[in-house]
């Protein structure tokens, strides 16, 4: 049994394709998708490592939590997660994976019913269709 390995220069039996853009994505049968993504998307779940704060996900969706004295609080250590350098929107450009943020939902815990419940909190990313997060 002989086995002929083909060069792998982009040609196969002198046949060279149109280039073909991926822009993102893998198939969806993929075994390693699951094992891929967790290192994909690693960068974005590590934004949220403090002692008050944190991420979970689960396939592709993720999730922020945060623990403070007031929602007040909260929604400032939200926000700077979203926003700051380095942030979920920072990860959202460069992994060429825009957030959906007409799927954004916030919830509010307060620790007793006197607590005081902030307004919405409002980001400075606009959707993708142009209209506001809040």
């Amino acid at each position: 049994m002989q086995i002929h390995a083909q060069p792998l220069d982009g040609h196969i039996n002198n046949f060279i394709s149109d280039p073909i853009d991926i822009t993102n994505g893998t198939t969806q049968d993929c075994p390693l998708s699951m094992i891929l993504y967790a290192f994909y998307n690693a960068p974005l779940i590590q934004i949220a490592a403090h002692k008050h704060k944190t991420s979970l996900r689960f396939v592709d969706d993720s999730m922020f939590l945060t623990v403070a004295d007031s929602l007040t609080e909260a929604h400032t250590m939200l926000k700077d997660m979203m926003e700051c350098l380095g942030g979920s929107f920072d990860w959202s450009t460069t992994h060429n994976s825009p957030f959906e943020l007409s799927k954004l939902a916030l919830m509010k815990f307060p620790r007793s019913h006197q607590d005081a419940i902030p307004t919405d909190l409002s980001l400075s990313r606009l959707n993708l269709d142009g209209t506001s997060t809040s």
